[in-house]
């Protein structure tokens, strides 16, 4: 009797082992031609998969798997060029593809799709040079991207500035940069307030294993914004394009300043003061970011104290 307990008790032992890994499942193929260095995102129950290189060579063709039906529908093409090593996220109904290399090399345009209409937008380049197997996720209505490969994969010069974009203002802010070494085609993700960058080649023949996270809110990670707060005025404001940053601390600072399109327009080191004029940049909201790198930082504090102010050009 005690032998056939022992058999019902080892046939559970041995089916919650083998539910507690998982199950994959093979899905509907996709609907497109075989490819590779494409981007995908997802909008509530559908998928979406888009561009890459085929055996033809770029593609630009974009594609919507269903959940429930499991079936691939091909949309609208991808509004920019046919490229591979893109960017691809979503922010609420809207996906957004961005960056990339193509016929004519490395690219920093920026597109969005709306898919209750079916229609791509471009909105404004990226804000950091061209670049291709970047990584980028979203935060509640910001998207950010950063590192990738900005020249050729020849040539090996990674990057490891960090991005993020409002899809309110569609204007692109510098952030502190990734908190590892330069890298191409690493992942990223996010999950809830945080975003997640990990893995990737670093240019010297190394393949990567490090895992970062990032929090634009928390104490001692991403911009600082407290710290300079209450040190930094800029005036007048409204300015008819000539105004003043004034701080309370005599220590080095970078100023950078962007124009309404996201794109930056000056950059300048200073202490304590100094006269800036970009009239000859148009009219608008411009940003003017006043950062101070944090002196021999611990790898908890790692970053750069930064504020930011809103001037209105007229």
């Amino acid at each position: 009797m005690k032998k056939l307990l022992l058999i019902p008790f080892a046939f559970c032992i041995i089916t919650s082992y083998l539910l507690s890994q998982g199950v994959w499942t093979q899905k509907a193929n996709f609907g497109g031609t075989a490819r590779s260095g494409a981007v995908g995102f997802s909008i509530g129950t559908k998928g979406y998969i888009g561009t890459g290189t085929n055996a033809s060579g770029l593609t630009k063709d974009f594609w919507e798997w269903d959940q429930i039906t499991n079936t691939w529908t091909q949309k609208i093409s991808f509004g920019g060029t046919a490229r591979a090593g893109a960017v691809g996220f979503s922010i609420g109904t809207k996906g957004y593809i961005g960056t990339g290399v193509d016929a004519n090399g490395m690219t920093n345009d920026f597109w969005e799709w709306d898919q209750a209409t079916n229609i791509w937008l471009q909105k404004t380049n990226f804000g950091g040079s061209t670049r291709d197997y970047a990584v980028g996720f979203s935060i509640g209505t910001k998207g950010y991207l950063g590192t990738g490969y900005d020249t050729t994969w020849a040539s090996y010069n990674l990057s490891n500035d960090f991005w993020e974009w409002n899809q309110t203002t569609n204007i692109w802010l510098q952030k502190t940069n990734f908190g590892g070494i330069t890298r191409g085609g690493a992942i990223g993700f996010a999950m809830a307030t945080k975003g997640y960058i990990g893995t990737g080649g670093n240019g010297n023949g190394n393949d990567d294993m490090d895992f970062w996270e990032y929090c634009d809110t928390c104490s001692g990670a991403g911009v600082k914004e407290t710290d300079l707060e209450n040190l930094i005025s800029v005036y007048p404001n409204p300015s008819n394009g000539k105004f003043t940053i004034e701080t309370l601390e005599n220590k080095n600072f970078i100023a950078r300043i962007t124009n309404p399109l996201g794109q930056k327009v000056a950059e300048k080191k200073f202490e304590k003061r100094i006269e800036v004029d970009v009239s000859g940049f148009g009219k608008g909201l411009f940003l003017v970011e006043v950062c101070s790198p944090t002196p021999n930082p611990s790898p908890k504090e790692r970053g750069t104290e930064c504020h930011t102010e809103k001037v209105m050009i007229e």
